[in-house]
């Protein structure tokens, strides 16, 4: 879209609209509830047939899988994730080489303000997956091992592992036509210097692209409100061996995560507060409306990270979309655009408060050159059951910091290496505990 478009005055906005509906199954009459209003397919819980919701009439597209799976997690089931609900509306099996005990299990995480996210569990590991517009600069089906790629913000990865999943199972509701014998190409690529993973699927002429981050049981757990995670049939949790060999290697590894921990967590205040700022400004709804500019500022050195901050503190019970273009201030050329959305919701639930969304949103920037650049901004706002706007009605505060440094990476690794420190600590302490019974 040209520039002076989308920063024109009653550009509108919308958010994506959440109106669950009823149907009645043709085949057996059962009745069913869709929660995702963008739904193509759904799942017959009582006589397991498949239903195409695409055309104005339900259709039966055929019999469900022959085999019933066993799943953690049910449909409906709740994820609370980074300030987001969102629900189970779908889950599927996929397997390859047509190998059913190297299943992976899928769970369709949809959330009607946050879109929606992928839940797997492979052999008793867990990941989370988010759709991601930062795309590879080569096409990731060509690499092979040993091959690297890099993506559009400057980050490697590195060939992990290829080939072709088969869907084996699928219930609940989907937004787009599922068949049982589907298949799909994919790749996958592991972070350099990172825990992340980007897979690439190809269906057809389409290609999507995903970041994946590994969870913990726990981290499941916790989200979905449990104590634990219920094992999946088959699925045995490894025995450690017992005996000094082993606790001197506890010692070890413990000692070695506890000195993680402290350098990491000095690494991250130091991180915090680097840098020079050279922007602070409040901007008023009717300029965020128009299109507002900062003043210019001046990166010093090629190569440097800005961090750019914005904070919208008079949200409440609303959302806002903000356009942020960074340009170079001699000629306006755009060096940088992304998206910042806002929204915090919060109420009173069956007598306990709650509160979900963020007010302020912090971006990381490298600056390729040295030289002056200023901040483009154009957004809209509107209350919480405004399901469009063409207006900012609230407030927005900027501020622009040179010669940054990301933090976030140490604050994970202190909080790896701090998690780390206390298995180990506890597993010395029990295996202390269990030889003073045996004595």
């Amino acid at each position: 879209m040209n520039p002076l478009e989308r920063f024109a005055i009653g550009m509108g906005r919308k958010r994506p609209p959440f109106v669950p509906r009823n149907i009645s199954c043709p085949d057996c009459g059962g009745k069913l509830e869709v929660p995702d209003e963008r739904a193509q397919l759904v799942v017959c819980a009582y006589c397991s047939h498949k239903l195409d919701l695409t055309d104005a009439e339900t259709k039966v597209l055929g019999a469900g899988p022959p085999r019933k799976w066993e799943f953690p997690l049910n449909i409906g089931d709740r994820f609370a994730w980074k300030g987001g609900r969102y629900e189970v509306t779908a889950r599927m099996v996929e397997i390859e080489d047509e190998n059913e005990s190297e299943a992976t299990r899928l769970y369709y995480l949809y959330s009607p303000r946050r879109g929606a996210m992928w839940l797997s569990e492979y052999g008793g590991s867990w990941d989370l997956s988010t759709t991601t517009h930062v795309k590879p600069k080569s096409n990731p089906f060509v690499a092979a091992r040993g091959d690297e790629i890099e993506t559009f913000d400057g980050r490697k990865w590195k060939w992990a592992e290829s080939g072709v999943y088969e869907l084996a199972y699928v219930d609940g509701a989907l937004p787009w036509l599922a068949r049982i014998g589907d298949r799909h190409s994919y790749a996958e690529f592991a972070e350099k210097g990172g825990t992340r993973t980007l897979e690439a699927e190809s269906s057809g002429d389409e290609i999507e692209i995903g970041v994946v981050q590994p969870l913990t049981p726990k981290q499941v757990a916790e989200a979905l409100g449990r104590t634990d995670v219920s094992p999946i049939p088959g699925v045995q949790a490894a025995e450690e061996d017992a005996g000094d060999q082993a606790r001197r290697g506890r010692i070890v590894i413990a000692a070695a995560c506890v000195a993680a921990l402290v350098l990491n967590g000095l690494l991250y205040f130091w991180a915090s507060g680097r840098g020079e700022e050279r922007v602070r400004t409040d901007l008023e709804p009717a300029a965020m409306t128009a299109g507002a500019e900062t003043k210019p500022f001046f990166v010093e050195n090629p190569g440097s990270v800005i961090k750019v901050v914005l904070e919208a503190g008079g949200l409440s019970n609303a959302w806002m979309a903000v356009d942020v273009d960074l340009v170079r201030h001699e000629d306006g050329a755009e060096v940088h655009s992304y998206p910042a959305t806002f929204e915090y919701f919060s109420g009173v639930e069956g007598g306990e408060s709650w509160s979900e969304g963020s007010r302020d949103d912090t971006t990381f920037i490298k600056i390729a050159k040295d030289g002056w650049y200023r901040l483009r901004l154009q957004a809209v706002s509107a209350m919480g059951d405004a399901t469009e706007a063409t207006a900012a009605i609230h407030g927005l505060r900027v501020s622009v910091t040179d010669g940054a440094a990301i933090p976030k990476y140490f604050m994970i690794m202190s909080f790896l290496a701090g998690g780390l420190a206390l298995v180990f600590g506890f597993s010395l302490l029990r295996q202390d505990e269990d030889d003073d019974d045996d004595d």
